[in-house]
Parts: C-alpha cells; sequence; structure tokens
C-alpha cells in the first residue's frame, strides 16, 4: 500500500491559521474520498461524513493522520502563509475508511472489495483515491484494481481523481505509474514540485506513459509538495498546520478544482466534460509528456471557466450510438480583427473496456476528421476535404503503433493549431462511434458513447471574439457563473 512520500520528514508549523466559518452547501451530487478515516475528534464535521464498513474493526493513529490530511485538502487546499484564512469548501464530503490495521492480504483485495462496494451504489459524482498497490505498471496484464473499478467507472456517472504513486526516483520501468492510476476511465494526477511559474515534475512522482490506450499518463500535474517547498495542509488531528509531500495530496487538490467547477457553474456538466475541462486548461511548457502528462493543471475552478479577452470557449457534450455519424460546427464568427486564429481542441469519453484483452483493452473509441473550409472540395468528393488535426506522433513513438491507428481508442485527446483567418470557413468536426468486440474489429450491440469537446477560439488581438461567437449562435448557451464574494 503505498501513502506520502515514504522517506519525507513531516514538520508541523507554526504559522497563524484559522478556519472559514462553515456555510451550508447545496450541491445536487455527492464527493467521496476513500482513505483511512478522519476519527472523531476534530473540527470538521460539518463538511465531512465518515463512513466505517462494517469489517472495519480497528484503526491506526498513521491511517487516521493520511485520511483526514487528503480530507482537508479536498476541502481547503494548500495553505498560503500570505492568506491565513484557509480557503472555502465547495462542498461536503464523505470518507471511508476503506483501510484497516488488520489488513493482512498484500494484494489488498479486502481493500478493493470495500471500494467496489461503495462504487456499485453508483451515489458519488467526484471520487479520490489516494492509494492502492505499490508496484509499476506491466503493459502485459491488468492488475485486478485497474480492471475492477475501470469497469465500474465505464458509464461515466463518476469522476475519480487517482494518485500516480510516488516512486518516480526508482530506476527504468519501476519508476511507472502504479495501479489503479492506469485506468482509461479515471483521472491519474501527478505532483509538480513548486506552485511558482518555475514548476518541475517532483521527483518522486511517477512517470508514463501508461498502457495503450491511455497512453497519456498521468492525465495531469498539480502542486504535491517537494524538498524545496512542502506541501502545507491544515491536520483535523493535530489542529495545526503540517507540511508534507507526495501525490496522495495533489490527487484531492485536483479533485477540489474539478468539482469546484461543477459547484459554480449552473449548468449540468457530465464527468467526461469535466475532465475535458482539465485536460483543455493543462500547461505542458514544453515539459515530456511522459513526466506530466498534459500538463500543469488549474489550480482553482474560477481559472478553468475565464476565457481570454480575445477567446471564446464552447462546450458539446452529448451521447453517439455505435456507428452514428455526427458532425460538430466549430463557431469561428464573422468580421473578427485579426489574421491569425487558434483553434484548441480537447475529446473526452468513457470506454467499455475489456481487461481480457490488455493490447485492446477498451472496445469503443473515436474517428475524428477535421474539416476547415466547406469551399474547398476534391473532385468527386461528397465532403469538404479534411486537414490534420490530432497529431498521432505526439502520442505514439512506433511504427507500428502508428499504422495500428492506436490513437483512435484514446480516450482523451487535445491538440492546438493555429490557422490563417483566410484558410477557414465554417469549419467542422466530423465524428464516428466505432466499436470492437473482445479484442476484435467487430461489434454487436454497445451502449451509447458519452462525448464531450471543448474547443477555445482565439482570434489573436480581437477582444470582441466572444461576444461575436455569442451573437452569431442563438443555439449556443451562455455557462452561468456563481460568484463567490471573499472579503
Amino acid at each position: 500500500m503505498r501513502f506520502n512520500h515514504p522517506n519525507v520528514t513531516r514538520e508541523i508549523l507554526r504559522d497563524v491559521f484559522s478556519i472559514p466559518e462553515y456555510k451550508t452547501l447545496t450541491n445536487d451530487f455527492k464527493v467521496c474520498i476513500f482513505d483511512g478515516g478522519i476519527g472523531s475528534d476534530h473540527v470538521l464535521k460539518n463538511w465531512v461524513t465518515e463512513i466505517i464498513p462494517d469489517n472495519v474493526k480497528n484503526t491506526h493513529p498513521s491511517l487516521l493522520a493520511h485520511g483526514s490530511e487528503v480530507c482537508s485538502t479536498y476541502l481547503f487546499g494548500p495553505y498560503h502563509e500570505e492568506q491565513p484564512l484557509l480557503n472555502e469548501p465547495y462542498t461536503n464530503v464523505d470518507i471511508v475508511r476503506v483501510l484497516s490495521n488488520s489488513d493482512s492480504d498484500p494484494d489488498l483485495f479486502d481493500v478493493l472489495t470495500r471500494i467496489e462496494d461503495i462504487l456499485k451504489k453508483k451515489e458519488y459524482k467526484y471520487v479520490n483515491l489516494s492509494l492502492g498497490p505499490r508496484l509499476a505498471i506491466d503493459d502485459d496484464d491488468v492488475h485486478v484494481w485497474t480492471s475492477v473499478i475501470d469497469r465500474l467507472l465505464q458509464d461515466g456517472h463518476c469522476f475519480a481523481t487517482v494518485a500516480i504513486g510516488n516512486d518516480g526516483e526508482l530506476d527504468g520501468d519501476y519508476a511507472r505509474i502504479q495501479p489503479p492510476s492506469d485506468m482509461v476511465n479515471c483521472f491519474a494526477v501527478g505532483a509538480s514540485d513548486t506552485r511558482s511559474s518555475s514548476w518541475e515534475r517532483a521527483p518522486y512522482s511517477c512517470i508514463g506513459p501508461g498502457r495503450s490506450p491511455g497512453v497519456v499518463k498521468p492525465d495531469g500535474v498539480i502542486f504535491g509538495g517537494s524538498d524545496k517547498e512542502l506541501f502545507k495542509v491544515y491536520s483535523p488531528l493535530t489542529h495545526s498546520i503540517v507540511g508534507t509531500q507526495g501525490t496522495s495530496y495533489s490527487a484531492p487538490y485536483a479533485l477540489r478544482v474539478a468539482a469546484g467547477v461543477d459547484s459554480i457553474t449552473d449548468f449540468a456538466l457530465t464527468t467526461s466534460t469535466v475532465k475535458a475541462l482539465m485536460v483543455h486548461h493543462a500547461n505542458k511548457q514544453g515539459k515530456e509528456q511522459n513526466e506530466v502528462g498534459w500538463g500543469l493543471l488549474p489550480h482553482s475552478p474560477e481559472s478553468v471557466v475565464e476565457c481570454l479577452d480575445d477567446e471564446a470557449i464552447v462546450v458539446y457534450q452529448g451521447q453517439l450510438k455505435k456507428s452514428e455519424h455526427l458532425r460538430i460546427q466549430i463557431p469561428v464568427p464573422e468580421g473578427i480583427d485579426c489574421k491569425w486564429v487558434h483553434l484548441k481542441a480537447t475529446f473526452c469519453f468513457n470506454a467499455i473496456t475489456d481487461p481480457e484483452h490488455p493490447l485492446h483493452y477498451t472496445r469503443s473509441g473515436l474517428d475524428i476528421v477535421f474539416r476547415a473550409n466547406e469551399d474547398k472540395i476534391s473532385d468527386g468528393a461528397e465532403h469538404a476535404d479534411t486537414k490534420s488535426f490530432f497529431s498521432v506522433g505526439n502520442l505514439y513513438n512506433t511504427e507500428a503503433e502508428l499504422r495500428e491507428d492506436a490513437h483512435k481508442w484514446e480516450t482523451c485527446i487535445s491538440r492546438s493549431q493555429r490557422f490563417n483567418k483566410s484558410t477557414l470557413l465554417n469549419p467542422v468536426f466530423d465524428v464516428k462511434y466505432h466499436a470492437r468486440e473482445k479484442g476484435g474489429d467487430s461489434a454487436k450491440e454497445l451502449e451509447p458513447l458519452n462525448y464531450s469537446l471543448i474547443v477555445s477560439i482565439r482570434a489573436e488581438g480581437d477582444n470582441n471574439t466572444y461576444n461575436l461567437v455569442l451573437q452569431q449562435n442563438q443555439t449556443l448557451q451562455t455557462v452561468k457563473i456563481t460568484n463567490r464574494v471573499r472579503l
């Protein structure tokens, strides 16, 4: 079992701090953390409900410390010295005590069963796992933790953040991400070493690639502490600020942002849309994909839902039946005053999994074609000419994988490109849902696929872009934001 960074020396910090006043939170979704529990002697009872399964008979202070600090990270985020008042929570949270001091099974099947029993009830839209078997993934076999939880998440009812592990300093494949963060239907979170702009992957944070499909792992990184800048978190058990580090804290920090996006918006966002928004706003800053995935994740929900001055962000979410085609219009407005148009697109969906065939682990995928100009039609063609948008070379290294079209089975793909304004005329994405059964090329009836697409349209230098998009596309709905005023 993995916890926080195994060799870190925890520090109790004497900084002055205060907990925000409790306010009633009325979200229509529930959040759960699977961990070591929180105990009864703490001051977070208004925000936290602890659930203890019947077969968890005893605990240990280290388990309660870990669970309570993971829970605190979700509620408040990291502590800032210049801001003594902790950040306000976006939601309440349940914490399920899945760890017991008497668990002796090295494969942790008892822990997995407790998690499975809760997920089967489908009560939670957001969950966090800062635990799991401490071993690197193997391409040839799908670990039981991965296969069991992935299957429970494949219908898209739940967004799960999973810590990728803290063995990134080991040699070779021993540093790879750890189960169950290799799931295709989860959000695998690594750690960055600082909150400043000069961030790097934290040395202990495990690295990718993941299994194919799911090759981009972690999905992203967010601050998790390091020797040069500890992750300062409120400890409910000691009622103090402690300094620590580990992906155990970056995962609930990312969940705080994701659930916060849902909390401050008035639109019924699906879990794949929330994942797409997080990936869409990740910033890789030229760093290696295997180390940081899609990049540094946003640190606040507000930064996810805000546009740049010359930008409009459009959210598409819907459902596709097997072999169904969909044409998604990209509303590049007429009359924009610029030379260059920057388009960024992020597709995400939940996939049916098939753990019996690791090489063909998912049974559903998207075939995506970009058509930039409706007037450019080759002789004899029925539709406008296609143009490359998503570059598979950024995901796969070997020619064999490129030939196999493995990228079509990825559950998340993101890319940005710059176009001369004159080359774009009513651009569209043509999307087809294709499927396979038990590792083969054909499939019978599969469940409809829930997809999400985030498109950023940035007309470089034209600050009227957002208004033009809205005026020329009356079917688009604005997503209203709930203001959170802080004194």
